[in-house]
C-alpha cells in the first residue's frame, strides 16, 4: 500500500526535467492554464469582488469573440439542500457582466453566427476561506475556469449567506 501512494505522489509530482522522451505542455497552453488565485489584503467587500474581476480577466483574456457573453449569478454550493444566489454571487456576476462584455464587444467584428457564450460561477466556503470557481464557454466552444481563494472577512461571510429572493 505504501509503494502504492509513492508511486502515486511520485506521478502527480513528477520527477526530473524535461528530457529526452518527455513531453512538454505547449507554451499556448502553459499561458492559458489559470488555475488558482490567492486574493489577500483586500479592503472590503466591494475591492474583493474588483480584486476577484481582476483575477478573471486575467484568466480569460483573450478568449471571448466579439459578441456578447451571458452570465449566470454565481451560485453558492454550501448550506443549502440547492444551489442559491447570494448577494455576493449576484455582485459578482453584475461585475463580470461589465468587465467581460466590454471586452468582447470591442474587438473586431466576426462573420458568421457565433455560437452562444457563457460564463458561470461558484461559490464555497472551505475551512474559513471564500473558493470562487469561475467557468467559461466561448463561441468556438471552447471552455476555460479559473479559480481565487479569499481568507473571508465578517463582512463577506454576511454577503456570502444572504440570500437573494427570500
Amino acid at each position: 500500500m505504501r509503494i502504492f501512494f509513492l508511486s502515486l505522489l511520485l506521478l502527480l509530482v513528477g520527477v526530473g526535467g524535461a528530457g529526452a522522451g518527455e513531453t512538454v505542455a505547449p507554451d499556448y497552453m502553459q499561458r492559458h492554464q489559470k488555475t488558482r488565485a490567492v486574493v489577500e489584503s483586500y479592503a472590503g467587500v466591494n475591492d474583493l469582488i474588483d480584486r476577484i474581476s481582476n483575477e478573471a480577466m486575467a484568466g480569460f483574456y483573450d478568449f471571448f469573440g466579439p459578441v456578447m457573453v451571458n452570465v449566470e449569478p454565481f451560485v453558492l454550493v454550501d448550506r443549502y439542500p440547492r444551489a442559491t444566489v447570494s448577494q455576493l454571487g449576484l455582485a459578482l456576476a453584475d461585475q463580470m457582466i461589465a468587465r467581460i462584455n466590454n471586452d468582447s464587444i470591442s474587438r473586431a467584428k466576426m462573420s458568421g453566427k457565433p455560437q452562444p457564450q457563457w460564463l458561470f460561477g461558484m461559490l464555497q466556503e472551505i475551512d474559513g476561506h471564500l473558493r470562487v470557481h469561475i467557468y467559461g464557454v466561448n463561441m468556438r466552444g471552447e471552455r476555460r475556469s479559473s479559480v481565487v481563494t479569499v481568507e473571508m472577512s465578517e463582512p463577506v461571510y454576511r454577503s456570502l449567506y444572504a440570500r437573494v429572493g427570500d
